[in-house]
């Protein structure tokens, strides 16, 4: 709750928070709950009655805040408080779920403490981060595949980031969006959604109708990959991303076809990504497509080609992205070792 919350502190009294030397536990302007006083689940399981009643159907749990090293209330150590703490509220969480299948409860990665998976397990999505700067996305999204399912991972898609300061109360002009995002700004943020599960936001409506059909193409290719999703398998062709790095590209394989994003991240325009597992049948861009694929400033727009284990890309100047679907064959692994000697 709200550390200077006087109400809702006097409401729940003190046993019903978590302590560190006698003292609630403050970070930030919040004191933090004890999950295993049922007074605390009683009041949150009536306030979740109450909006189901009042036909929420999506409900975000954000946890921005670390509580640090544990409680001391009713345990051996602040570990052991911390622990328990947390197996009650994720029980907590599980009798809300089991109470309301049809509910969509969002967890919050908050900074991937609490992507472990006994959370991931009760939690039909996970935001994997605040992130809208859609330069630095492509590092978390070519990398969340390694701990969340591909339809549970939520990405933010946010083309028209804020010039201003948050909780500015003012809005920009579309003449001066528009001047400021261009369409490669825009194809970059769908790309970095296309793995995970999208969440598209912004002021995308400032943007002109050119911008606006290639968000549009973008939701149109997410959406296109539900199946595929299901079956799929993550894919690092040139391992985990380094946030300094100049390029990243992360796929999933699904059945015979491996689809990849590849970001260039104002390295060199030309990519190599090595898939020496696989024999590559073909190489297409999915998107954006060759008919509604921007062209830069420099006439430059993006180029692949493939060898029988080797994919090439040549992407635009900047931070630029394109995905692509191949047909692969995997090879067996007798043969592999023989063809290398």
């Amino acid at each position: 709750i709200g550390a200077d919350c006087k109400e809702m502190e006097d409401y729940y009294g003190d046993e019903c928070f978590m302590t560190r030397n006698g003292e609630k536990v403050v970070a930030g302007s919040r004191k933090f709950l004890d999950f295993r006083n049922r007074k605390v689940r009683d009041y949150l399981t009536e306030t979740v009655d109450m909006l189901v009643r009042l036909g929420v159907n999506y409900i975000k749990f954000d946890y921005n805040q670390d509580v640090g090293a544990g409680t001391e209330t009713d345990s051996i150590s602040l570990g052991d408080g911390l622990t328990r703490q947390s197996e009650a509220y994720l029980c907590w969480v599980k009798s809300i779920m089991d109470k309301y299948p049809d509910l969509i409860i969002e967890a919050c990665s908050s900074g991937g403490q609490r992507m472990d998976y006994k959370t991931l397990s009760l939690h039909p999505l996970v935001s994997t981060s605040d992130q809208t700067d859609y330069k630095k996305y492509p590092h978390i999204a070519a990398n969340i595949l390694s701990a969340v399912l591909p339809e549970q991972a939520a990405v933010w898609s946010y083309p028209v980031n804020s010039p201003y300061e948050i909780n500015a109360q003012r809005e920009e002009s579309a003449e001066s969006a528009n001047a400021r995002i261009d369409e490669e700004q825009v194809v970059t943020n769908m790309v970095n959604s296309m793995l995970g599960r999208m969440h598209l936001a912004s002021a995308v409506h400032l943007l002109n109708e050119r911008k606006r059909n290639l968000i549009k193409e973008g939701i149109r290719c997410f959406d296109s990959l539900s199946a595929a999703k299901k079956i799929a398998v993550p894919y690092f062709p040139l391992g985990f991303s380094d946030f300094y790095g100049d390029h990243a590209a992360a796929g999933l394989i699904s059945k015979n076809t491996l689809y990849l994003a590849v970001w260039n991240l104002n390295g060199n325009r030309e990519i190599g990504v090595p898939i020496p597992e696989y024999k590559v049948k073909n190489l297409r861009l999915v998107y954006p497509s060759e008919e509604t694929e921007p062209i830069g400033a420099d006439g430059g727009r993006a180029l692949y080609s493939f060898e029988e284990h080797l994919l090439k890309f040549t992407l635009p100047k900047g931070y630029t992205a394109r995905f692509f679907a191949a047909d692969i064959e995997k090879i067996d692994g007798e043969k592999r070792k023989n063809k290398n000697g």
